[in-house]
């Protein structure tokens, strides 16, 4: 805060040399106060930071959690049963000191003169008042931005404590350690909260400031015209919403639409966004989704099903061609972070290989395999370059189309040889 003096001691020079020694005194005076309470916030949070971090990091590393993990999950709210109090010091408590010191301490500058009396006439002045409209004040801003605070820590406690009873009763109910974010639909419920807190603040804002009714028609009546217009989509949007919210829709699936692919990650009123495989950002109006019939490619169960296409010469036996893929292909199965296979073999799937068709050079083949959508790229890839190498270990040849030319006779140039 050093630059900060800087500025105080330069102003209230400035002040000395225009006249206004006494002013320059009050600025001077206040910035120690202010000083003051701005070290002694910032000690008391950092005291509280320090004890957290020993407390709780070491409680939660010793449990196997990575300092990532741990990282993440405070930003998620994952540990809000341990973390309560200090998220409200963190988000509500300080910044609402830093406000009220504010005030606090011109009054206490003032006070040194004995002009609190005049200070708290300003304080309270309503220097913006529009009579059966709206008043404003100082007091007024600095209780309204306390109250922002407040409601903003209320509103992240209350969806964390949502996420976290959700999870548990997730957890309770399938005996999974690990949960997948699109097992569980929390953006209804983040929605529901949401709108809760912040109306209470809004309706508190409109009490605190005085602004009745009429006021409130006035906005209405002049924003009216323009919101007519738009009015059809954003509600046809709004409810589109609403209905995907309700569960035909989570984070964490992967939907196709208009021939895109991707994984959502978030769903609001007006559109969903989805990062595409090659991690494009796209949004699509929420009637837009069901206009065009969406696909959920993982909310049945996570599966998709892929066709290999490949192609044999003629005269290969198939039977030995099917099994030596087959065996190939199960080779390369594997778990992901959640314990799932990335080749689905239950509820009658298996590795098939399919006959296609009679090509013009080959027998055309199809390797069908269940594969887990957030792994097809990949897994996909690796398919195809192990059936090239295991046709080729076993001298299996894979033809291709080609065409021969033959010249019947060369033409003449006009030169004889002699």
């Amino acid at each position: 805060y050093a630059w900060l003096s800087f500025a105080v001691i330069l102003i209230a020079t400035l002040l000395t040399w225009f006249g206004r020694t006494l002013m320059s005194v009050e600025v001077v005076i206040w910035w120690l106060f202010q000083l003051t309470a701005i070290q002694g916030v910032i000690a008391l949070f950092r005291l509280l930071d320090i004890y957290e971090k020993a407390r709780l990091y070491d409680t939660l590393r010793a449990g196997g959690a990575k300092l990532s993990e741990i990282a993440q999950g405070l930003r998620n709210g994952d540990y809000i049963y341990r973390t309560w109090f200090f998220d409200f010091i963190h988000m509500a408590f300080v910044p609402i000191t830093g406000a009220y010191t504010l005030l606090l301490s011109i009054w206490l500058a003032a006070n040194v003169f004995n002009l609190s009396e005049t200070c708290r006439d300003i304080f309270l002045y309503n220097f913006f008042d529009i009579p059966n409209v709206i008043q404003l004040s100082i007091a007024k801003l600095v209780v309204l931005a306390a109250a922002f605070f407040l409601f903003r820590y209320f509103n992240y406690l209350f969806k964390a404590l949502f996420r976290f009873f959700s999870y548990r009763r997730l957890r309770r109910k399938t005996g999974k350690e690990t949960v997948r974010p699109n097992e569980i639909n929390l953006t209804l419920g983040y929605n529901v909260i949401g709108i809760i807190v912040w109306g209470l603040f809004v309706i508190l804002a409109f009490i605190l400031l005085k602004i009745p009714k009429s006021g409130i028609s006035l906005v209405t009546a002049g924003l009216a015209t323009g919101i007519g217009f738009a009015m059809k989509d954003l509600l046809n949007n709004f409810f589109y919403g609403i209905s995907l919210m309700a569960g035909r829709l989570r984070v964490g699936d992967w939907i196709e639409c208009d021939g895109v692919q991707g994984k959502v990650e978030s769903i609001t009123y007006q559109s969903v966004q989805v990062v595409t495989n090659d991690n494009c950002v796209m949004s699509f109006l929420n009637s837009t989704l069901f206009a065009n019939n969406f696909r959920n490619l993982t909310r049945n169960n996570s599966y998709e099903l892929i066709k290999v296409p490949v192609g044999v010469a003629y005269g290969v036996n198939v039977e030995q061609v099917r099994k030596i893929l087959r065996d190939a292909v199960l080779r390369l199965q594997y778990t992901d972070k959640y314990g799932r296979n990335v080749m689905d073999m239950h509820n009658g799937h298996d590795v098939l290989v399919l006959f296609s068709d009679f090509g013009d050079s080959s027998v055309n083949l199809n390797v069908a395999i269940w594969v887990l959508v957030v792994e097809k790229v990949k897994f996909i890839a690796h398919v195809k370059e192990v059936i090239y190498q295991t046709l080729q270990e076993h001298n299996i040849e894979i033809p291709f189309p080609q065409q021969d030319v033959y010249i019947k006779e060369l033409p003449n140039n006009g030169t004889e040889k002699k």
